[in-house]
């Protein structure tokens, strides 16, 4: 079947038998239209109904009697004569007085006998006014459809083609912090003899760009949760205070990197919200970082929390590059990078909103255009009836006590950094790069801790857990330690007597925080 035209429903009712035979019928009214799209034939009812004569009607164009416009007649002109099959339309007709009658029509192309003879192609009008309108109805439902599928298809073309972008960035966003921290680790390995200042600023700048990776996945991960409605807030109560310098300290490094100066301007009484204080010192982060990196070299960023009514509002100011007006609408969209001059992956403003929103709260992001600098506010109902935790009072420093510590990863480099940083820590350290090594470690070394890697080859880290309780029972405390964050692998390893679950990478505080939890 030809493809549909214009608003033209291709539907196949038959047209009945000698319709097109007997063309002097009054019965039906119809026309015969020749290639070219010239009237060839009008029977007697068609001229009654338009008041004019078949002297009239013949020899002219289809579109100049027709009150359509000539591109949506020459449409149905070429579906009518795509084939064989009788397609519904709709025509209007002008009469000579200039009023206008509209027909629904069926039209197929009728073949003569003769090969000597043009095709023609024979159109049926309907009289009833009531078919015509169920027609009609169903026409303008055919089109708003086609319409509908039109949208969505230019929506899945753009959907593509961010999508293409944002992989193209992504790589480039990945390779970015993976250069600097390559070339420290080859600028050290040619100093036979580093100084402790080049040591130290090779440390700091791996740091920083560790912790920019960090963010990207652990960004990417969440966008995926919260899409696919797997993420959970833990709701407490939280000093916004405490969050503003938290983000702000995590973020210093980069901010210092960049010369940027950061005012913080906080409370003296404490704004307690209901929340996941770690996701909220990730919304702040991400705006800071934002700011950061598409404010100049030498910049400013004003931080200010404070309380309207019953809701706490944070403002985060910059005077960097700012946001072209006609991308503000689109700035907390998913893959839109290009809202302000730069790079990035256009990810940490949707993951803020997505957060926020999460929270019951708002955000909102303003600016005077290009080079004016840029504006987020952030909007979270305040706790009712929530007093700030009492502080916990410092006891004297103990010392550490030295603990036998068993590493279990297939990957050399990972067993063997984390083997050398331990032993700094002081403690006793073991490493296996299987299951099977892992198992006969245990018995011989009877470790107090065991960090575990889940993708091990062979026997995997769930299983390795399983056969040390069922061997050593509840003594070893066991610590997970993977790139795999998801709920269900947090579950699985509960289900298999893992004490604790680490995302890669993990830092000295965090495995002293694990070992500290033992007893002594």
């Amino acid at each position: 079947m030809p493809p549909k035209a214009g608003n033209i429903s291709a539907l196949p009712p038959k047209a009945p038998r000698g319709l097109v035979r007997r063309p002097g019928s009054t019965s039906v009214p119809m026309l015969t239209v020749a290639p070219g799209g010239v009237i060839a034939a009008a029977n007697v009812r068609l001229c009654r109904l338009l008041r004019t004569t078949k002297a009239t009607l013949v020899g002219r164009r289809l579109d100049e009697v027709a009150a359509d416009s000539p591109d949506k007649v020459s449409r149905m002109l070429r579906l009518f004569s795509g084939g064989t099959d009788w397609l519904v339309g709709a025509l209007s007709l002008r009469r000579p007085d200039g009023s206008i009658t509209d027909f629904p029509c069926q039209g197929a192309l009728i073949r003569p006998a003769s090969a000597a003879k043009s095709a023609l192609v024979g159109i049926r009008l309907d009289e009833s006014r009531g078919r015509f309108n169920l027609l009609s109805r169903q026409v303008e439902a055919l089109n708003a459809e086609i319409r509908l599928r039109r949208q969505a298809e230019a929506a899945l073309r753009e959907a593509d083609r961010r999508k293409d972008e944002f992989l193209a960035i992504l790589g480039h966003e990945l390779r970015n912090p993976l250069a600097p921290m390559s070339n420290a680790v080859q600028f050290l390995k040619l100093q036979r003899e580093p100084s402790a200042a080049t040591t130290a600023w090779a440390v700091g700048m791996m740091e920083r760009q560790i912790g920019h990776l960090t963010r990207i996945v652990d960004d990417l991960l969440d966008v995926v949760r919260i899409t696919q409605g797997r993420i959970t807030l833990l709701r407490e109560p939280v000093d916004l205070s405490d969050v503003v310098q938290r983000a702000s300290d995590m973020l210093r490094p980069l901010i210092d990197a960049h010369r940027h100066t950061l005012t913080l301007s906080l409370p003296t009484e404490p704004l307690i919200v209901e929340g996941d204080g770690a996701r909220l010192v990730q919304v702040v982060g991400n705006l800071l970082d934002n700011s950061a990196k598409y404010t100049e070299d030498g910049g400013r960023i004003d931080v200010a929390l404070g309380r309207e009514g019953d809701q706490a509002v944070l403002w985060v100011r910059d005077n960097g590059s700012g946001i072209p007006t006609e991308l503000m609408p689109h700035v907390f969209e998913m893959f839109v990078h290009g809202a302000r001059p730069g790079e990035g992956l256009g990810i940490g403003l949707n993951l803020c909103r997505r957060m926020i929103e999460m929270h019951r709260g708002t955000i909102a992001a303003a600016s005077a255009g290009p080079g004016q600098g840029s504006t987020f506010t952030v909007r979270l109902p305040l706790a009712r009836l929530s007093q700030p935790r009492p502080a916990q009072p410092v006891e004297g420093i103990a010392p550490k006590p030295r603990r036998r510590v068993l590493v279990v990863d297939d990957n050399i480099d990972v067993a063997q950094s984390f083997a050398v940083l331990l032993d700094v820590l002081g403690h006793d350290v073991r490493t296996a790069g299987d299951g099977p090594s892992a198992i006969e470690a245990a018995r011989t070394f009877q470790p107090d801790i065991v960090f575990i890697d889940i993708g091990l080859p062979g026997m995997d880290g769930y299983e390795v857990a399983k056969r040390l309780r069922a061997e050593h029972g509840a003594k070893p405390r066991l610590v997970a330690i993977t790139g795999y964050g998801q709920p269900q692998d947090r579950e699985r390893s509960l289900r298999a007597g893992i004490d604790k679950h680490l995302v890669k990478p993990v830092y000295a505080d965090a495995l002293e925080k694990q070992l500290a939890t033992l007893a002594t």
